[in-house]
């Protein structure tokens, strides 16, 4: 017996189970997905010696208008924009965290930094929260923003060292389209999350005195 189906948009699959026959749509191509990453961020030395602790770093949150995995923009004081086919490859607060745990490390800001959760014996745990990273429109022009918090704690007890550091840094986005926007947002943002990160180390070392 003749079947029609219509468009071609549906495909009949053979199911060996009784000889049944199960009708499913043909999945429709999703549009362009551009999966962004970033690379190595460079954090300037703290003068003297790495201080001798080894700190596993916790997972980074973010406040909810950078939830998801789109890259965010800014576009006026209340609008906020997800670019849905521009991603961040393994979402943003594990980019951010991956980051900053290769910037500290290769800084020798403290003896050792990894991931907390391959760090039993971590002597520090470093949480960080994300306040920005994202880019921002303004009269001035658009620039790439990072801003965190973060904060240091015992292991053991969890008690934090001392008083938040925040920090926020920025750069200049030039683009020659708007496909070399989103490259661009992304190299500003990986430039200004290492000077975010160089501006705190200092202050997350001094902690360590008390």
């Amino acid at each position: 017996m003749d079947k029609t189906l219509s468009m071609g948009l549906m495909v009949l699959l053979a199911s060996s189970c009784n000889g049944l026959a199960v009708i499913q749509p043909r999945a429709v191509p999703d549009p362009k997905m551009v999966l962004y990453r970033l690379g190595d961020v460079d954090v300037a030395p703290v003068a003297g010696d790495p201080a001798s602790v080894v700190v596993g770093v916790r997972p980074f949150t973010a406040v909810p208008e950078l939830a998801g995995d789109a890259l965010v923009a800014f576009s006026s004081p209340v609008e906020v924009q997800r670019a849905i086919q521009h991603s961040w490859v393994s979402g943003l607060r594990q980019v951010v965290t991956d980051a900053t745990i290769r910037g500290l490390d290769r800084a020798r800001v403290f003896e050792r930094v990894g991931p907390a959760s391959a760090m039993p014996h971590a002597t520090l745990h470093l949480q960080g929260h994300i306040l920005g990273f994202h880019e921002e429109d303004s009269p001035e022009g658009v620039s790439a923003v990072v801003r965190l918090r973060l904060e240091l704690a015992s292991a053991d007890t969890h008690v934090t060292l001392g008083p938040p550091v925040v920090v926020e840094a920025r750069r200049p986005v030039e683009a020659a389209d708007a496909e070399g926007r989103w490259v661009a947002l992304v190299g500003g943002l990986g430039e200004a999350l290492g000077e975010a990160l160089s501006n705190a180390a200092p202050s997350l070392r001094e902690q360590l005195r008390y």
